[in-house]
This record gives structure tokens, sequence and C-alpha cells, in this order.
């Protein structure tokens, strides 16, 4: 999606060795867990975050699986420039088991804060995005807001309905209120 949103918008020319999924594909998932070892910011005609990372086991422990991307061993790097309308795909680790652990189904009535305002619905479908990745939770989720948009999202971009919240409410603090406050 990163790299799509790039070229739609001619951001920089994208090289097909940009495209790590070719190279890497058979040996990772959907979704891999990491842990960052370095961030760093590079000033060019735009702005990128480069992250060094480490990928871990689902208890955090360092599986010394190498990718050999950019002659790095053992590492995954990843530079990326923050557009709007991309959504995020390096998700803190405490958030995605929070979100998994609610295991959101059809029916469901959610929250989440889109564009500054809070948003309410209810889960329609719960449904893999990609037929390589029948288990992947990325954007598995299709929404229908109480306005009658249709959405698509991720468990970590939502949460229970707390009740108290309606849509087009102001988002004061800028977070994500529950799960934060776990």
């Amino acid at each position: 999606m990163y790299l799509e949103r790039v070229e739609a918008i001619g951001l920089y020319p994208v090289s097909t060795k940009m495209r790590p999924s070719l190279y890497l594909r058979p040996s990772l998932g959907a979704e891999e867990f990491c842990i960052v070892d370095e961030v760093r910011y590079v000033r060019k005609p735009y702005r990128l975050t480069v992250v060094r990372l480490s990928q871990t086991d689902r208890d955090g422990q360092r599986t010394g699986i190498s990718w050999n991307v950019k002659f790095a061993v053992y590492t995954l790097v990843i530079l990326f420039h923050d557009l709007a309308n991309v959504p995020d795909f390096i998700i803190l680790k405490q958030h995605y088991d929070t979100s998994v652990q609610q295991n959101v189904q059809e029916g469901d009535r959610i929250e989440a804060i889109l564009d500054g305002q809070w948003w309410t619905g209810t889960v329609n479908r719960k449904e893999p995005s990609a037929e390589d990745f029948p288990s992947s939770l990325w954007f598995c989720l299709r929404i229908i807001w109480d306005s009658g948009e249709e959405d698509i999202m991720s468990p970590w971009d939502c949460q229970p309905r707390s009740g108290s919240r309606k849509s087009g409410m102001t988002n004061i603090d800028g977070r994500r209120a529950y799960y934060f406050n776990k």
C-alpha cells in the first residue's frame, strides 16, 4: 500500500529493488514480530524514516532468522515516509496483543478515531484481505459506520464501543483512549 501511494502521488520513483516482498515472501508471514534496533531520520528531497528491525518470536526473543536484505544479517531495514491515506504498517506489540484479545467479531459495535474525530459503527464482516495470508488480521474488518459509510480496518485501528461516544465527537487528547488506559 505504501509503495502504491508513493507512485500515485509521484513522491519518488519506485525501483524493483525497493519491492522487498519479491525476495522476502517465502520467508515472511503477513505479520512479523520485531524489535526496533535503530531509528534514523534522513533528509532527502523528502523526509524518510529508516527503521532497522530484528525478528522475534511472540515472546519477544530474537529468532536469529536471516532475511539477507541489503546485506543485513538477522535484520530487516524499512525506509518510509509518513503519508496521508496510508495505514500504519508498524504496530506496537501491546496494541496488537490487546486488539487480538478483544477478538472483534461480526456484529460487534466498535469505535475509532479518524481524522481527529470518533466514529462509531458495526463490524459487518471479518475476513482475510489477502488470499496469500488467510490468517492475517491486516484489514480483516469490514465496518459499516453509523453514517452508513463502509470502510475496512485492522483490529488495532479500532476498539470496542465504550457506550458514551458518538460519531463526530472530537478526540481532545489525540490518543486512542482504550488502549492507552490499559
